[in-house]
């Protein structure tokens, strides 16, 4: 009889402590994302999640970079100085992939503005 391969385990035997360090891994991500105005659907992957906060980071730090101010160019707010330094708003209809690519999308465009 063959032992089963490490990774394999791991997926197979349930490990509490495991689930609950993810669990609250994902939550403080989530709520990250809420408070900085990203739209979650609670239909995410951990994957997802991951990947639309790291795309968050990005455009803060773009923003910072080109002098924008995340207090004041916010989705809240009804006169940013910049509406390129807001977050975009996720559409109903759009995956969390997707709505990652676009906040790339848009992190590239402020690196260009001069």
């Amino acid at each position: 009889m063959t032992s089963p391969q490490p990774d394999r385990l791991e997926t197979t035997v349930d490990n509490p402590l495991r689930d609950e360090e993810r669990q609250r891994a994902r939550d403080e991500l989530e709520a990250r994302l809420r408070h900085r105005g990203a739209a979650l659907d609670g239909a995410e992957s951990d994957s997802e999640v991951l990947t639309l906060a790291n795309a968050v980071d990005a455009f803060e730090r773009a923003v910072m970079q080109s002098g924008g101010d995340l207090m004041v160019d916010t989705p809240e707010s009804s006169r940013p100085d910049n509406p390129d330094c807001v977050l975009p708003q996720r559409r109903a209809d759009e995956s969390a992939t997707e709505y990652a690519r676009r906040i790339q999308d848009a992190v590239e465009r402020i690196g260009r503005v001069p």
